[in-house]
């Protein structure tokens, strides 16, 4: 249904298939600290997409399927996160289905990722046994709101572990909860801001997306732990001078451009990154930037059917999804001209020839 598509999800397949094809940013507020988020695609025939998007990112949340662990592709954007030292907050997803064992799930993290693993929350059951959240470190416990859908509920807020009110909550898997939680507290790292910014420790969340368990506890680790904009290596003259998000020249880093996002035009605009210009740590914003202004007797570019005026069309071949060049991109040349709108249009070379 509509509640299983993610929101950043605008193109039609995205929507269908329930998977991202082409990155997109959106910005939204809580508690006075703005954030950019930037949804990028996970199947592997979009990689390059990511790879790109990654140079822009401060910090990356890494969700994991409780009932998959880490698979192929987990890891390799893992390692472009690695060696630009980008932190790394892990969210263990869908604990609200049967899965593997929490700890395992985290063992494999440590083991696999070579990183150190802080656990914030805990789960009191999983799949059928599931009961909630238990925040190590706050001792409040999230439960369902007592409906059929077993959406996130209220907080209740306890005194520990050893809280009455933890048997009343989880009912027979209380002492289940209690000797894992003391376990995983006992067993792991403790959270430390300035490893986890280093990227040599990862904060372990786990929840339920489309539950909405345990996603406003993510958001406030991110407002709390993550870093502001960083400076972005650059040479001026052949030197070095590494630009500072902080100057007052600078407005944003664009690290992609979108083009033909209007079926209206040829036209392109950039996707900025943050800038922390006069704002809190944390904080991020990004200005929508529009298209540039089209000069009177360009050509017009209608509304293709099958692309919508993208300049790409996805298909799916063999159970595959392929984006290969649209029809409609033999457009008549315009200031823009013909080879430079097939270059705005972003279409890595290997997909221009799917048929």
């Amino acid at each position: 249904g509509q509640n299983r598509r993610a929101r950043s999800d605008w193109m039609k397949i995205e929507q269908q298939r329930g998977i991202s094809v082409t990155s997109s940013v959106m910005t939204f507020e809580r508690h006075g600290t703005v954030f950019n988020l930037l949804d990028t695609p996970g199947h592997e025939d979009f990689s390059e997409d990511t790879y790109r998007t990654l140079t822009a990112v401060d910090s990356a949340v890494m969700v994991i399927d409780a009932a998959r662990g880490i698979e192929a592709q987990t890891r390799k954007l893992f390692e472009v996160c690695r060696l630009r030292d980008v932190p790394i907050l892990t969210f263990i997803n869908k604990v609200d289905r049967e899965g593997r064992d929490p700890f395992e799930l985290l063992d494999e993290i440590a083991d696999v990722l070579a990183l150190d693993v802080a656990p914030l929350n805990w789960p009191a059951g999983m799949g059928g046994e599931f009961k909630g959240l238990y925040d190590l470190r706050s001792h409040k416990f999230l439960k369902p709101d007592g409906t059929a859908t077993g959406a996130a509920g209220q907080a209740v807020q306890t005194s520990g572990l050893d809280d009455p009110l933890i048997d009343a909550l989880c009912g027979p898997i209380a002492e289940r909860l209690r000797d894992q939680a003391a376990l995983a507290l006992g067993g792991y790292a403790t959270l430390d801001a300035d490893l986890y910014r280093k990227g040599a420790l990862t904060p372990v969340l786990f929840g339920s997306a489309l539950k909405d368990f345990g996603v406003e506890a993510l958001i406030d680790a991110l407002t709390e732990f993550a870093p502001p904009p960083r400076p972005q290596p650059a040479q001026r003259a052949g030197v070095p001078h590494p630009v500072d998000p902080t100057d007052p020249q600078v407005s944003g880093f664009v690290f992609k451009v979108q083009a033909n996002m209007n079926p209206h035009r040829r036209g392109a605009g950039p996707l900025p990154g943050a800038h922390p210009a006069d704002r809190e740590q944390g904080q991020g914003e990004a200005a929508a930037q529009p298209a540039r202004a089209q000069p009177a007797g360009e050509p017009q570019l209608s509304a293709c059917p099958r692309c919508s005026g993208t300049g790409f069309e996805i298909v799916e071949k063999d159970g595959r999804v392929f984006a290969r060049a649209c029809a409609c991109r033999k457009a008549p040349a315009g200031p823009l001209g013909t080879d430079a709108y097939l270059a705005a249009s972003r279409i890595p070379p290997r997909y221009e020839h799917c048929s």
